[in-house]
Parts: structure tokens; sequence; C-alpha cells
């Protein structure tokens, strides 16, 4: 942090007194908080300005009074400020002494008491070798710095196999993974809509994208405004419930273009924003495979970015309507009832639902003693120009003794088991035991625990459960034994496929600890409950169309996305 200034030649002597007044430093990875004039090794009085440009990594110096035909000394200190603090020990009760065992800086109080106690000293421990360069992209390999490597157990060491790859596919959108060049991990497995080879030119690309070697970061470059749009330090560990998430995001540039990043990644993760600018991904299993699309106006973005992932299916007009729904019918006669009243009082009024309350204690593609009448009010409400819709739920009750959806599962081998065995993994969600008086009158959730049965869940990867799954629907539609009993929906309302659970984990408990009970576990609402809180065990055997297992460790986030390609087919 040294800039020395030499007069090689002092004869000359400037008639109009010149002096140099400001000095911009590249590459600054640190905010310069001191700067010191020394003249022949004396400490000068200087009345400077500094001015650190983070996403650019420059400090611009202003303000100085050098003159020329004298040597200086420059000299600054460098000190992280407490917005660029990266959260080392973002796990639960961080202490001083689990946060220096990772070799990590711990800050009692901080300042701002939403900026992290422990936090990384440096950058990361990464850097790149010899870096191969082609027209539609580049490649590396990282190299893992031992001597700073932290002092992790076996399930979060750093990986010393990694890969850079960055794919240049399109002008506006480009690809960099990482990955572990020597051992195989899960990635996602959709395929997007990437062109067969890279079409970019180097003319046409609206980006750029430099590497830097120590410590290993990736930047990406706007060409036409030189703004730098994305600057990727990483710090690489491997570790080892609500809905699915989408982890994408849109930015808006300070000269008003926009971006978008996608991670595709279905493992759970954090998203941290923090005032830097930056944004930190926790993910606890997969690889790192992220996309850009340049835009450069927010329209674009979305379009770019539904072109890779997909076009949003187009809903039928009729959706568009007004709709009607509540979890509660008593019976199909309140329902009746409330469509004519509805159309009395002249209300807009175009989809009527029922929730599983039309089913036979909550089992899917049956029909309750309460509602023998809904075939034929479907029908009259949809001769009147409406449309109905009904809900489904994913998981099957395996305690019945003629269920033809289960038997028909159980034969076809749809449902998700423990990892080399033949049992299935069952959980309490909605269905209710058959054969048992339920008591009404006691909480709905109490009610579950002392009725609930044993619920299997779909792996709806697996090309036979697909066909089960279709079949069921489409005899629900189409009663193939008593026409008179079909029930001639319009719409499905496909429900509780996160998948939820009603008690945590399955019947039996669960086999893997580590699986369930990561070393990191992200912010999901009950970090101290693990992953199995209100779902099913991670350690979950599923099957890819192609036959290639996965655990549910890794497919979780899916399971809603796998569910609804075969509900909409």
């Amino acid at each position: 942090n040294r800039l020395q200034m030499n007069v090689i030649n002092s004869v000359y002597v400037d008639p109009n007194n010149l002096k140099f007044e400001e000095i911009k430093i590249l590459g600054v990875l640190q905010e310069i908080t001191t700067v010191t004039v020394s003249l022949n090794n004396a400490v000068q009085t200087s009345s400077h300005n500094i001015t650190y440009y983070p996403t650019e990594k420059v400090a611009h110096i202003t303000g100085l009074q050098l003159e020329l035909g004298r040597s200086y000394t420059i000299e600054w200190t460098q000190q992280q400020t407490i917005n660029e603090r990266f959260d080392c020990y973002p796990g639960i009760d961080p202490t001083q002494e689990k946060c220096e065992q990772l070799g990590c800086v711990w800050d009692q109080a901080p300042s701002d008491p939403n900026s992290p106690s422990c936090y990384f000293s440096s950058d990361n421990i990464y850097s790149i070798g010899e870096v191969e360069y082609s027209s539609s992209g580049l490649a590396a390999n990282l190299i893992l710095n031992s001597a700073n490597t932290r002092a992790n157990d076996n399930y979060t060491a750093p990986i010393g196999t990694l890969r850079l790859e960055v794919k240049y596919h399109t002008n506006s959108m480009l690809q960099f993974k990482i990955y572990d060049y020597q051992n195989a991990r899960y990635e996602v497995p959709i395929q997007l809509n990437l062109p067969t080879s890279p079409t970019s030119t180097s003319e046409g690309r609206l980006y750029d994208v430099s590497i830097q070697k120590k410590p290993f970061g990736i930047q990406v470059r706007r060409k036409s405004t030189g703004t730098v749009v994305q600057h990727f330090s990483f710090v690489l560990q491997d570790h080892l419930n609500s809905y699915g998430y989408h982890p994408f995001y849109m930015a808006l540039e300070e000269d008003s273009n926009a971006h978008g990043v996608l991670l595709l990644n279905s493992n759970a993760m954090d998203v941290t924003l923090q005032p830097t600018p930056a944004l930190t991904y926790r993910t606890i299993g997969g690889i790192l495979d992220f996309y850009m699309v340049l835009g450069p106006t927010p329209e674009l973005v979305v379009q770019e970015y539904t072109e890779l992932i997909g076009r949003p299916v187009m809903p039928p007009y009729w959706s568009l309507g007004f709709q009607l729904c509540r979890y509660g019918y008593r019976n199909d006669s309140e329902v009746a009832q409330l469509v004519e009243e509805m159309k009395a009082t002249q209300i807009p009024y175009d989809v009527q639902y029922v929730d599983i309350d039309h089913m036979e204690r909550q089992l899917d593609f049956t029909l309750s003693s309460h509602f023998t009448g809904l075939p034929a009010l479907v029908n009259k409400i949809k001769g009147e120009g409406m449309r109905f819709i009904i809900i489904l739920d994913p998981t099957i009750s395996g305690n019945e003794t003629d269920y033809p959806t289960f038997s028909r599962g159980v034969q076809n081998d749809v449902f998700m088991k423990r990892p080399d065995s033949n049992d299935i993994i069952y959980s309490r969600v909605w269905p209710f035991l058959p054969n048992v008086q339920v008591n009404e009158s006691l909480p709905e959730q109490t009610q579950i625990q002392l009725y609930g049965a044993h619920a299997a869940f779909p792996d709806f990867f697996r090309n036979s459960t697909v066909e089960w799954w279709k079949r069921e629907i489409t005899e629900f539609y189409n009663n193939p034994t008593d026409p008179s009993k079909s029930v001639k929906f319009d719409g499905l309302w496909i429900d509780m496929n996160e998948p939820a659970t009603f008690m945590n984990a399955a019947f039996g408990g669960c086999r893997n600890e580590i699986l369930n009970n990561p070393p990191y576990m992200p912010h999901l609402g009950f970090r101290s409950e693990g992953l199995t809180y209100k779902s099913p065990c991670m350690e979950g055997q599923q099957y890819l169309p192609d036959g290639t297992p996965v655990r549910h460790y890794d497919v979780h986030s899916l399971y809603g996305w796998a569910q609804t390609r075969p509900t909409l087919e």
C-alpha cells in the first residue's frame, strides 16, 4: 500500500508551478481510510479527499499538491467498512470461539446491529490457474490455497477440485458454472432452452467478462456503458420448507439499464442482501450454475429470461373471471344454495370451487356421502355457463382396504421410499383413518394427530407416477364404472405440494442425521427443527425419468413443479 515517486533528474524547474492533484488506484479490494504524504521522509500536511468505488474496486484520491521535480511517498491504509462485512458464521448461536475456528474476525457489538459479528477477514481462498479462452467462452481450474483453508469439519471442508466454465450463449445471455470436476454432484434435472451451440459474436455481445485470478472473481461489464453489472466473488464450501422458490432477480443499474440473474440450484438456500451493495447466496447442495441476461430494458430482461426457462402457460379466458372458494362446505346442498343466492343477488360470479370437504375422509379421487350430488351440481353449473374447480392433494392414504388409487400406486411403484429398501415413507397429512369416529368438536390439528392416516408421497419425477396420476385424474373425470359419478371439473387446484406434512419427518423417524439436520441450516423459519419441519425425510429416494436416483434433499423444492406438469398434461 505504497506509491513511491522518485525524481530521476531534478535540474528542471517548472515555471508554471504544476502539481499532481489526483491519483486513481485500481484493484483496491477494501476501502482506503487514511492517506499519508511524505517528502524526504517527512510527513506533509495534506488536505486531500478519498472516494472509494466498491463495485469497480477503485480508490480516487483528490486534493493532492505534489510539486513536479520533488520525490514523494504516498502510503495508505485499508479497512473493511461495516457495510462490506460478509457473514462468516450465519449458523445458529455464533460465538467468538466458533468464529475464530473458521479463521474469521469477531466483533462482539458492531456499530450497525444488522451487520454480522463474525465476518470474513479477506476475500476467498481460491485463485485461478491458467485460463483457457475460446470464441464462445473460457474455462479454468480453481486453486485452493490450503494454507488459508478454514478449520471446518469434514462436511463443510472447501472443495479442492473445482472448475469454472463461462459460456457466451447469445449476445444478451451468458452462463458461468462452477462444479467439482472429480466428484459428480447433483445438478438440477431441468433442461433450459439453450442454443445447441453458442450464437454470440465478439462484436455483437452486450457484455465483456474478465477474470480476477487472485483472489478468484468474475466481473461482467456492460459494453455500451462500461458499467460493472456483476462482480462475483466466491467462498465455496460443501454444505452437506415451504413452497419451491425461484432464485432469480432483476436489477436496475444506475443508468436505468436492467439485467437479470438466475441461479439454477434447487437445494435449500439463503439469499442475503446488504448495502455494500452485495448479494450472498448460501446453498447446501448442488453446484453453482448462474445465467445472466443483459436486457437492456426490464421488458427485454423478462423476454430473455422466459425464453431461457420457458414461457408461462396462457391461462384460459374464463379463469380471469370472478371466483369463489372456501374451506368448510358441509355438503353439496350448501354449495348449490350458495350458487343460487349469488345469482339472485346478481354478484358477478364465474367460477365455483370445492375444497377437500367433498372427499371421503380427505382421500383424493373419492366423494363424501355428503357430496354424492356433486357430479350433477357441476353439470348444472356448467350448463349455465359457469366453471368448476376441485382440489387435489398429492399424498395418498395407505390405510385403506379398498382404495384403488393407493393399490394401483403400489402396483406401479410410484411412492417415495427409504433408500435401499422397499419401505414407503409415510407421514400425516390430510387423510383420516378408516373405521374411526372423528370428534369434529376438537381443533383441526388435534383431529389430524388423533385420526391421521399414513400418507404416502408420490414421486412425480418417475414415468410410472406420471402415467398413474393421469389415469386417476381421467377416471375421476370420466368414471369408467358409473358415468353418473363422473365429476366434469374445468380445473384442478393442487395444494400441499411443498410437500407439506402435519408432523415433522415421518412415521418411524428419519435415518440420515446429516441430511435432515445439515451443518448449515438455512433461515426457513424453524431452524432448530431442521429440514424436516412439516416435511418428509430428506433421505427419501426419488427417481428421474431416465432412472437416475436423487435424494428428496436435492429435489424437495421441485416437488410442486414435478406434480404440476402431469396435472396440466
